[in-house]
């Protein structure tokens, strides 16, 4: 069963820094890997009226995917940005700002619903607590994006308000708060703190002790529980269940940092038409899907199974089909394919690639060879194998796996080969 931590705050607060450090920390998977859905934004805040719910539809569509595969993979994982503010900060904000209709948020507020109750409940959420000025300077000097420029007038000054009505009230799960202001958790010895009280808190079950809250202080010798002076309850919502400490150990003490590998293989060849009336985000929208449609069967089966087996070593899979493309359901121009995968092919440790004819894979696994990746080539007898793919297989640091169906990588991943390779990369 996976453990799940859900990272709570306003835009600018500190949620990513957050999130990492606990991901790394407990060498847990940090949610979400990539964020297609970034590529809304931009249209969002040029024109709300026409993308708000398109846009809130599919920030959710992502976000329950991702918890639901990842839950069900048995990693263990932490989300930046929780489902809660998803449906009730930010799809309520739209519609005070109008730009929601009634029928829109009511039809957003049915779907929403539906999917909050098929998905697991987080073991804890971590609310990050800022004030409205630190995170305002935070957005202004970090790396600019387009979208931040668009911000309508007191945008961050109205979300803080509703977050702070909101955590009031927060109870769907086990919440604890951290004031990013005063503690940065990018230096260590504050990192190492906070995670041993996160620790805490999930193996005790509970944050009520009677401990002298102080910074560095010693661990209470009657129950061997760290003084929580970092963290601050919430709210006395029950936990789900109570976490042995060996399943959180901290990686300072059991390094566990977990990798990517971005998993690579025909789209176009296995995608089929598209029938308007069987595609419901199209009828909706009236848009056009350019990529086709990768139907449920077995080469979708067969890309799952290979991110799954990724998984059983340890290695998160990145798989570009269903986590950017969404087989094909995702709205995305040539333009936003390209630089997601590329933004995606960065931020991952290892390159695995099935070539066939697909430009997009031989487009994909030239950005893996130029950063000096790791490369693993399926190599499928009845998919044709291109004279690039044969020349990435003779470079060092790449390994091919000779199979006879797609379906066969799966199992090959599995083999003493690849684990051989995979540890004289440092990847497991």
């Amino acid at each position: 069963m996976s453990i799940y931590i859900a990272v709570a705050g306003n835009l600018g607060s500190g949620k990513t820094t957050t999130t990492k450090i606990i991901a790394q920390g407990f060498g847990w998977k940090h949610l979400p890997i990539s964020r297609p859905e970034i590529g809304y934004l931009e249209d969002l805040f040029t024109n709300p009226d026409r993308w708000s719910f398109e846009a809130q539809t599919s920030f959710l569509a992502n976000k329950a995917e991702n918890i639901q595969l990842t839950y069900n993979s048995g990693l263990n994982f932490v989300l930046d940005r929780s489902l809660y503010e998803d449906i009730t900060i930010f799809a309520e904000y739209f519609y005070n700002e109008k730009w929601l209709d009634e029928r829109a948020y009511k039809t957003y507020k049915q779907i929403s619903e539906y999917l909050l109750d098929s998905l697991p409940i987080p073991d804890l959420l971590v609310y990050n607590d800022c004030s409205v000025e630190t995170c305002i300077q935070r957005i202004e000097t970090r790396i600019s994006r387009a979208f931040e420029k668009l911000y309508p007038p007191n945008h961050i000054s109205k979300l803080h308000l509703a977050y702070q009505e909101w955590i009031a009230k927060f109870s769907a799960c086990p919440a604890v708060t951290i004031n990013t202001e005063s503690y940065d958790l990018r230096e260590p010895e504050i990192a190492n703190k906070f995670l041993q009280e996160i620790q805490s808190v999930l193996s005790e079950g509970s944050l009520d002790n009677p401990l002298q809250l102080s910074l560095f202080g010693e661990n209470d010798k009657r129950n061997n529980i760290t003084n929580l002076d970092i963290v601050r309850n919430i709210n006395h919502a029950p936990f789900r269940t109570r976490i042995k400490a060996s399943e959180i150990e901290l990686a300072v003490e059991k390094p566990n940092i977990q990798k990517t590998v971005y998993i690579a293989a025909p789209f176009s060849q296995a995608a089929k038409e598209i029938d308007v009336n069987d595609n419901l985000q199209q009828a909706l929208f009236n848009t056009e899907l350019p990529h086709g449609l990768i139907p449920p069967g077995e080469y979708r089966m067969a890309l799952n199974n290979i991110s799954r087996s990724f998984a059983k070593l340890g290695i998160n899979g990145l798989l570009p089909h269903r986590d950017i493309n969404k087989w094909g359901n995702k709205i995305l121009q040539p333009e936003k394919v390209v630089n997601l995968c590329r933004k995606s092919i960065l931020e991952t440790d290892l390159f695995f690639g099935v070539f066939g004819t697909s430009l997009g894979v031989h487009f994909e696994a030239g950005i893996a060879t130029s950063l000096s990746r790791p490369i693993i080539v399926g190599k499928v007898k009845n998919i044709p194998y291109s004279f690039f793919a044969e020349g990435i297989g003779k470079l060092p640091n790449t390994l091919v796996l000779e199979v006879n169906t797609i379906s066969d990588i799966s199992k090959a991943i599995l083999s003493k080969e690849v684990k051989v390779f995979l540890t004289e990369n440092s990847l497991i």
